[in-house]
């Protein structure tokens, strides 16, 4: 993803409009990588020097910025030294302050003895650890034109996601994985019915909450590979450019590219783990891992999994919660409200990703710290099944 200064984009009335790289810019795309490439073994500082010239090639200089950029995360960085550079400095510094005044060239020589290295080496590698000083690797996996072109068009809109306050994306099925991997990257999300019968998402951006801002940017980026990998979305944003709010529109007929790889069977380490500590405590209760989804009204409540007790003839959704602000978790209980008693609904909750204020209504909200108890979520349960409130548990807004 692109900073806002690399971000090549045409700003129309209240619009923002990405200037996505096309088949036109072959040439020039090709003269980056090519420059980059025979740049291997340089340091990043004369790399940078090398891409602030330019091919001149009918490129727009910011686009020929941003896809230097591209190129060296996609290449990255690697230190070379005859030591690990710290070490090298340390030595050297503690040499210097025991020799009472000698002269530098017998203090790098004397040092470098004891360590086993050249003494010029020693002198060059002190700061090889520095940003500028670090040298760049080949590419891991070379990339054709045509795919460098499309992460960079996705770079483009990531960076534009990173100043997103909210957006609308709009779906012809394939909910459930594109959901899915919005709640893998913790993400405020309702799903939603539109007017016309389709589903919607409607996500809460970086720039609408209070804390975890540069996180939550990054976690909402991550997502959208996700979502370019569908068959048929579009999406609706808001977004602060250079102080105002712009709309942005991007759909699935947009040349944007996807690094997305298929789902695993676990949303996160977090949920198998839970699954995993639930089937030792209880193995009377079964976990069906693909939960139904529930409208009430124009909205969707999709749990994450569905915990079932045969005997009992119970089923309980269980919906684990990533960012989070009190409104949000407002409204969700609002909804939950609606159902009938006799289907209970567990909202598990990570007190460390709170995104706005740290109140809490109201409801079967059960909180945790990074990993979930089993044997205190299990506690928790059978006293909600109980109908009795559940002490420790979320106060009353304050």
């Amino acid at each position: 993803m692109f900073p806002e200064r690399l971000l090549d984009v045409e700003l129309c009335d209240d619009h923002v409009v990405p200037r996505y790289l096309t088949g036109r810019d072959h040439v020039w795309v090709e003269a980056a990588i090519d420059l980059v490439t025979s740049s291997r073994g340089c340091t990043r500082a004369a790399v940078e020097e090398r891409l602030g010239e330019g091919p001149l090639l009918g490129e727009r200089w910011q686009a020929w910025q941003a896809m230097g950029h591209l190129l060296l995360e996609l290449h990255g960085f690697e230190v070379s030294a005859c030591l690990p550079p710290r070490q090298l400095r340390e030595a050297l510094f503690i040499a210097a302050s025991a020799s009472r005044g000698s002269p530098r060239p017998v203090v790098i020589e004397t040092v470098a003895g004891q360590l086993g290295v050249p003494a010029d080496r020693l002198q060059s590698d002190l700061y090889a650890d520095a940003g500028s000083a670090r040298l760049l690797r080949p590419a891991p996996v070379p990339l054709t034109t045509s795919e460098l072109i499309e992460r960079y068009n996705l770079a483009l809109v990531q960076g534009l996601m990173l100043r997103a306050e909210a957006l609308v994306v709009g779906l012809d099925g394939q909910l459930r994985p594109v959901l899915r991997w919005a709640r893998l990257q913790r993400l405020l999300c309702s799903p939603e019915r539109d007017r016309a019968g389709g589903t919607c998402l409607r996500i809460s951006g970086p720039l609408s909450l209070f804390h975890h801002t540069l996180k939550y940017g990054r976690a909402m980026a991550a997502w959208l590979p996700a979502l370019s990998r569908s068959r048929r979305w579009r999406m609706t944003a808001r977004c602060v450019l250079k102080g105002r709010s712009f709309t942005l529109r991007a759909s699935h007929t947009d040349p944007i590219g996807s690094t997305h790889a298929p789902p695993r069977r676990f949303d996160s380490a977090l949920e198998e783990r839970f699954f995993r500590d639930l089937a030792r405590a209880a193995p009377g209760w079964e976990v069906l891992r693909e939960a139904e989804v529930v409208q009430l009204g124009r909205r969707l409540l999709c749990a994450d999994f569905t915990l079932v007790d045969r005997a009992r003839g119970l089923r309980v959704p269980v919906e684990i919660v990533g960012f989070w602000t009190p409104e949000y978790l407002s409204s969700k209980l609002a909804a939950l409200r609606q159902l009938p008693r006799e289907r209970p609904w567990i909202v598990c909750i990570d007190e460390t990703l709170a995104a706005g204020g740290r109140w809490l209504v109201d409801g079967p909200v059960f909180l945790f710290r990074r990993r979930i108890d089993a044997a205190r979520f299990l506690t928790f349960l059978e006293t909600r099944l109980g109908g009795r409130a559940e002490d420790g548990q979320p106060a009353a807004p304050g």
